[in-house]
């Protein structure tokens, strides 16, 4: 879902160069020597021009913004797709764009893969199919559906979950030191030894940390991976912490790089699970 604005822009570039050479400017320009030279030079002049333009739109810029801005996403990319040279599902699958977020770093390149690997991929949400095109629209003859789980969801999946690829941009010593920090936390999160402050804030918080709190460790799985609780303790809310606490809060960055970098794409019903 990328917009080419460079091809635009050529364009655009192109347009004002010609207008200005069919106004007389260029040549204005380069001096009247007669009408049987002008226009060769002016007509130079163009072609040097649009030269240049291509030129200067050919680098990439990566924005802060949307998907560019996760870098940690091609480092993942990596693994997943070297993963998915392996997927043989025997048949069409449905890709499932339902849980997808705003400007997530996945979906597209992922898809692209597929579709290089020969893959056939198909959805059903009325306004991909029309980014896509109609022949990606989903038939009944899929033989799964493929679903990516991403940040602290990918960290806890169903024993039973058929992985076909996953991805971390860290590596696997540093997610067995990251997962051991966030379960210590968790387990002293829903022991009642900890105690937050969340009292006014949004996001049904205060519901989810009296869950938390009171022993639902699914709840305080998700505040410690998704970095709720480095937040409160960065806020000022955090009222009462442990160790474990502690330390999940003084490594937020290594934790936010694990959990925000991590992709896994599951396969249901199951097929060729890894």
């Amino acid at each position: 879902h990328v917009r080419w604005l460079f091809v635009i822009s050529l364009f655009v570039q192109i347009a004002l160069v010609w207008a200005a050479v069919e106004s007389g400017l260029v040549a204005d320009l380069v001096g009247r020597v007669g009408n049987q030279h002008s226009r060769p030079v002016a007509s130079w002049l163009v072609a040097v021009a649009i030269a240049g333009f291509v030129i200067a739109n050919l680098p990439f810029q990566a924005h802060d913004l949307g998907p560019t801005a996760d870098r940690a996403a091609g480092e993942t990319l990596d693994e997943v797709f070297e993963q998915l040279d392996d997927f043989d599902p025997g048949g069409p699958i449905r890709y499932d764009v339902g849980n997808l977020r705003p400007f997530e770093a996945w979906s597209s390149a992922v898809q692209m893969r597929l579709r290089e690997l020969g893959i056939e991929f198909r959805v059903d949400d009325e306004g991909v199919i029309r980014q896509l095109g109609d022949r990606r629209r989903v038939d009944g003859s899929e033989v799964t559906t493929i679903r990516q789980i991403e940040r602290g969801a990918a960290l806890v999946l169903p024993a039973d979950a058929c992985v076909i690829s996953e991805g971390s941009p860290v590596d696997p010593l540093t997610e067995a030191r990251v997962d051991a920090l966030i379960a210590a936390a968790v387990d002293d999160l829903i022991s009642g030894a900890v105690r937050v402050d969340a009292a006014g804030l949004g996001d049904d918080l205060p519901a989810r940390f009296a869950a938390a709190t009171a022993g639902d460790r699914a709840t305080a799985r998700v505040l410690v991976a998704d970095g709720v609780v480095a937040f409160m303790a960065a806020d000022g809310r955090l009222v009462e912490s442990t160790p474990a606490v502690d330390a999940v809060v003084a490594e937020a960055a290594l934790i936010d790089r694990r959990v925000v970098g991590t992709l896994v794409l599951v396969a249901d019903p199951p097929v060729d699970c890894r």
